[in-house]
């Protein structure tokens, strides 16, 4: 009886031991950009702080895919210096596909902040991020941004994110 329990406990550790390794090699789609960026402002009475944005740049992720983006949007600057940004993202690959997604954030700071971009619709692998909500973070320089996101992601995209 006792080998028979010592050897179930061998196989549930080993059972363990897998499950927790294969949730460590997770499959993540890391994208990095650079933009630049158009504002227009309007500054209301009580110091709120109206800007339309307009940005429009360039991509690159770790399954070897680049393109082109561009947003618009609107941030807003409140009189305790606190921000909310939502933008419109169109973003098409070097094979032509494409995807839409709604960034937002929150922060207390207009230079460099973390936030979520949702999926909303795409083409070719793009489609398989549909409702995904992913972190970016991002940092601003004069009329430019760079930013990065992460974004986990099914067995099924990754196979067609590597076909690249």
């Amino acid at each position: 009886m006792i080998t028979y329990y010592i050897k179930s406990m061998k196989f549930l550790i080993a059972i363990l031991l897998f499950s927790c390794i294969y949730a460590s090699n997770a499959k993540e789609l890391i994208t990095t950009s650079y933009a630049t960026v158009e504002e227009e402002k309007y500054e209301l009475e009580n110091g709120t702080i109206h800007t339309n944005i307009k940005s429009s740049g360039l991509w690159t992720d770790n399954f070897g895919n680049y393109g082109k983006n561009k947003c618009f949007g609107l941030f807003t600057t409140h009189k305790n210096k606190s921000i909310e940004l939502n933008m419109k993202c169109e973003v098409i690959d070097h094979k032509g596909n494409k995807n839409w997604s709604v960034i937002k954030r929150e922060s207390s700071e207009f230079d460099a902040g973390v936030g979520i971009n949702k999926y909303v619709d795409g083409t070719g692998p793009w489609k398989y991020l549909i409702g995904a909500e992913c972190k970016y973070g991002i940092k601003y320089f004069e009329e430019a941004n760079y930013s990065i996101e992460k974004c986990k992601i099914s067995e099924k995209a990754y196979i067609e994110f590597s076909r690249n």
